[in-house]
């Protein structure tokens, strides 16, 4: 496991960091004027497109079928990728809400900005990662960005909604909101070992 995730770490570095410099100028763009709040969670929706990326370089480049002749199991491929998306959002999480709280005239609570975090930090992936692991990257990258149009809309119009103040979610309730993106995440990765498992490379 700590091999694979070194593995993809190296290739993040080499081939990968103009799109991450793009996530952290968007997200420095939602100070600029009084209606881009929603480019806050940007980052958030489009970090599982990193991981994605390090999908298709390994099928560009046959490493998932080289790992059919290592001891590594389809599981511990499949576990890995969805370990290396908590630990790329554990990094930016809390940077969205130190943004989340420097606007906090403007939205809500620190522990609904909690809360839509874990929205869009596990949501998002655990809907897209089974298309992938089933279709392979090409494929489920399509499926991802019509996703993402209809997810950042969605986006807009709630953040919207909280600027102007008609959508507020109560503390109490916030709490109990946290537990279904965990479980929906966990259930997505049992879900695509089971079908990467009867994909054929």
């Amino acid at each position: 496991m700590k091999g694979l995730l070194l593995k993809d770490f190296y290739v993040m570095k080499k081939e990968l960091r103009a799109f991450l410099f793009i996530i952290v100028f968007f997200t420095a763009f939602s100070f600029v004027g009084e209606n881009n709040s929603f480019f806050i969670f940007y980052g958030l929706v489009m970090l599982p497109i990193v991981n994605i990326s390090l999908i298709s370089y390994d099928e560009r480049s046959h490493w998932d079928s080289f790992l059919e002749t290592t001891p590594v199991s389809r599981t511990t491929a499949v576990t890995e990728k969805y370990l290396l998306t908590l630990l790329l959002l554990l990094v930016w999480s809390p940077v969205v809400l130190i943004v989340y709280l420097l606007q906090a005239a403007n939205l809500g609570s620190p522990l609904q900005a909690v809360c839509i975090c874990m929205y869009m930090a596990l949501f998002f992936p655990a809907i897209i990662y089974p298309f992938i692991f089933a279709l392979g990257s090409e494929k489920g990258r399509l499926a991802y960005f019509i996703f993402i149009f209809v997810a950042m809309a969605a986006i807009a119009a709630g953040v919207s909604l909280m600027d102007q103040g008609a959508f507020v979610i109560p503390d109490g309730l916030s709490l109990i909101l946290l537990l279904p993106p965990v479980v929906f995440y966990a259930i997505s990765w049992r879900l695509s070992i089971a079908l990467y498992k009867k994909r054929s490379l």
